[in-house]
């Protein structure tokens, strides 16, 4: 078939307006093609480098991103744990530490996720400061907020061989721990090595020591206090009221013990063991801290409040605070420290029983120390928090279940342990050492009985 020069010359411009058709607004000025697919995506792993995820949609960045938003930091074994809230356009992250607060920054790692672990960090008690940047393809933002955190080593030492509770510490930083269900105490030397142990009465619960290095434990199941010298011989045993369960000693040496069997009260003994008077307080009164003109702090388990006694034992005043009270202690500005073990937090109140505060810890707490620095050491359900004077969390210790704590002249933080039983964790060098007031023992309800 003879084809005419028209329909020669309408076939070829058919075919070139279909090549057009294919390639128009494909070809850019360099002459390569700048046609791309679209890649659908749910998150920025899914893209090319330099892409964010935007919309369901791979696209190239083209602003700096946002920084990244409320970092924390969690204390580990010479490692800090670091998460943070995401920065929308970021396709990874740079970690920076420093050891001075808002000090000279060096970048240490980057991630690509909102978490991170720094690891090889000194255990010395170092305090490390961290901040976080977000960056992609058009540059890196400015610092997240800034966090700080202690790393540390742990080591955890067998502490006798039955339900390890309360636990103090003497002037040569020997450690004695109370273990109630073998109705003993056991004493290790400051390496963790166990010096003794030596029995005393049935179900042992507080547990102080006097200037003299004496040792007084409290036996809840035959309402006695049993008296040791430092070097574990018995002394003495001396009656007190029913179901006794905390313990502290005065700068006179006067001992004060709660009685929480139903007699709701407190007793005070001397040096020998005699009693000097007994005092009604709340009901089921756990533990008690004394402060510094000699007045004693009682916290009342089933009535949600403390009573304040004179040197004399009268009544000063009763103050509420949170559910079910137990650890208290008192810092250096005589305001008082109180664990609320059912309500999951700390109360604090002034020197007059006046309320200042009330803050969260996350789980029950039971067990309060206090450092040189005025921080507060909190023992509870689930590990160790450590408190500013003005209540904000700056440290917390994922260590499982603890109970009674103490510091010692080191400023290793030393623990009854609940998840790992019989046992006591030290945390080396990550307070400043103690705060030495006349100082009550476990700071547990129930002896230590999770």
């Amino acid at each position: 078939m003879l084809i005419k020069p028209l329909d020669k010359y309408v076939r070829f411009m058919g075919l070139f307006l279909l090549l057009v058709t294919i390639t128009v607004g494909g070809i850019g000025c360099s002459g390569k093609s700048s046609s791309s697919s679209v890649t659908a995506c749910t998150s920025n792993s899914q893209c090319s480098s330099g892409q964010v995820c935007q919309s369901g949609s791979c696209v190239t960045s083209t602003s700096i991103p946002a920084p990244p938003s409320n970092l924390s930091a969690t204390a580990g074994n010479r490692q800090v744990f670091l998460t943070w809230n995401a920065s929308t356009e970021a396709t990874s992250y740079n970690i920076y530490d420093a050891v001075t607060a808002g000090g000279s920054y060096t970048k240490v790692a980057s991630a690509s996720s909102t978490n991170t672990t720094v690891t090889g960090l000194s255990n010395t008690g170092l305090t490390y400061y961290f901040e976080v940047t977000a960056v992609n393809s058009a540059g890196e933002s400015a610092y997240s907020n800034e966090v700080s955190s202690v790393a540390y080593t742990s080591s955890t030492y067998v502490a006798g061989n039955s339900g390890s509770a309360g636990i103090a510490i003497d002037s040569s930083n020997n450690v004695w721990i109370v273990n109630s269900g073998a109705n003993a105490v056991t004493e290790l030397n400051s390496d963790g090595v166990i010096v003794g142990t030596y029995s005393v009465g049935l179900l042992p619960q507080g547990i102080a020591i006097d200037n003299a290095g004496n040792v007084w434990i409290v036996n809840k199941n035959n309402n006695s206090v049993t008296k040791l010298s430092s070097n574990g011989i018995t002394l003495g045993t001396y009656g007190v009221g029913s179901g006794p369960m905390g313990i502290a000693i005065d700068v006179s040496g006067h001992v004060w013990i709660t009685n929480s069997g139903g007699s709701n009260t407190v007793t005070e003994l001397n040096l020998t063991g005699t009693t000097i008077g007994t005092y009604a307080v709340g009901t089921q009164p756990q533990y008690l801290a004394i402060d510094s003109s000699g007045n004693v702090w009682v916290a009342n388990y089933d009535t949600n409040n403390v009573t304040e006694l004179n040197l004399t034992g009268t009544t000063i005043g009763t103050y509420s605070v949170g559910a079910q009270p137990s650890g208290i202690a008192i810092d250096g500005s005589g305001n008082v420290w109180i664990a609320n073990w059912n309500s999951s937090n700390v109360t604090k109140l002034s020197p007059t029983g006046a309320h200042i505060g009330t803050y969260a810890t996350g789980g029950a707490v039971a067990g309060v120390a206090i450092d040189n620095s005025g921080n507060i050491w909190i023992a509870g359900s689930n590990g160790i928090t450590e408190l500013s004077p003005a209540g904000e969390i700056i440290g917390s210790y994922p260590v499982g279940g603890a109970g009674g704590i103490a510091i010692d002249s080191s400023g290793d933080v030393w623990f009854a342990n609940f998840s790992t039983a019989n046992t006591v964790t030290e945390l080396c060098g990550i307070s400043t050492g103690p705060q030495y007031f006349p100082y009550t023992g476990p700071q547990f309800p129930g002896g230590g009985n999770w």
